[in-house]
């Protein structure tokens, strides 16, 4: 709790600061140019104060600081023709309106592009975790299968041969491998079977099967990639 309100002071305390000099110096009654910049300032501040929502949710510190990098840019960039026009006060407010609603645009535009596109890291790189995370386990019920095999027989060397073939396999994968995958998930069970009724014939059957299915695999991502 503590913690949080002195954020929000430290946060609320530049802004308070701006204002409490701009109308000690130049008063409430000020031009339209003034105003203008008086607004993009805060504008600008405000930017920087709710870049927190859209990073909340990204753990990433890349992707984090990217935003903070282009709201803490356009900050500064919009301090310099905001101080410059209200100190200079041109008669004429139309090119300090546009400077700065430019500079908003250009910022709102990086901003929401480099947005989208920490979003599609975020999600493509969660969909390669579920990918090897997949491929992981598919190993180790291999493995854990393997383990409950006498070690130095044709059995144990036939699934060595398959664990060794899967756990070297690419943990990249996409849509279009998937029933090959959900084959292979399905040999396995297969195989386990064979082996808990100690099926020799079988056996041998499956776990070349599963050998060639994890080869059609690896060649399919090949093909694709």
């Amino acid at each position: 709790m503590k913690n949080t309100f002195a954020k929000t002071v430290l946060r609320i305390l530049p802004l308070a600061v701006v204002n409490a000099l701009f109308f000690y110096l130049l008063g409430t009654e000020n031009s339209t140019t003034q105003w203008i910049c008086y607004g993009f300032f805060h504008l600008a501040y405000l930017s920087v104060l709710t870049t927190p929502l859209f990073t909340r949710s990204n753990r990433k510190r890349t992707n984090t600081a990217s935003l903070w990098y282009i709201s803490g840019w356009y900050f500064f960039l919009e301090l310099i023709p905001s101080f410059v026009c209200i100190w200079v006060n041109p008669e004429d407010y139309t090119w300090p309106l546009i400077t700065q609603a430019g500079l908003f645009v250009v910022y709102a535009f990086w901003f929401l592009i480099t947005y989208i596109a920490n979003n599609h890291i975020n999600e493509a790189m969660a969909e390669q975790k579920m990918y090897s995370t997949r491929i992981k386990s598919l190993a180790i019920r291999i493995k854990t299968i393997q383990s409950h095999v006498i070690a130095g027989g044709s059995t144990y060397e036939q699934l060595e041969k398959n664990f060794l073939k899967i756990s070297g396999s690419p943990i990249k994968s996409c849509k279009e491998i998937q029933p090959i995958e959900e084959s292979i998930s399905i040999l396995i069970d297969e195989l386990e079977l064979a082996i808990t009724t100690d099926n020799t014939a079988d056996i041998s059957t499956i776990s070349n099967k599963l050998n060639l299915k994890i080869d059609e695999r690896n060649n399919t991502l090949k093909f694709i990639h």
